[in-house]
């Protein structure tokens, strides 16, 4: 998040799901604002891309 901070300051608006599993349903809160974004960046940590949970 801190490398988010300078988006966050200009008004763009972060969602983070730090616990969502491959093939887990969205939180349905996060499903409607991404149905409204008008963009949408997914961002992935080299631990995220590392991590044992991968299933792809």
């Amino acid at each position: 998040m801190v490398h988010l901070a300078p988006l966050q300051r200009e008004g763009i608006e972060i969602w983070v799901d730090n616990d969502l599993i491959p093939g887990d349903e969205l939180d349905p809160t996060i499903r409607r604002a991404l149905r409204r974004a008008d963009i949408f960046v997914a961002l992935a940590s080299p631990d995220d891309l590392h991590s044992r949970l991968r299933t792809y």
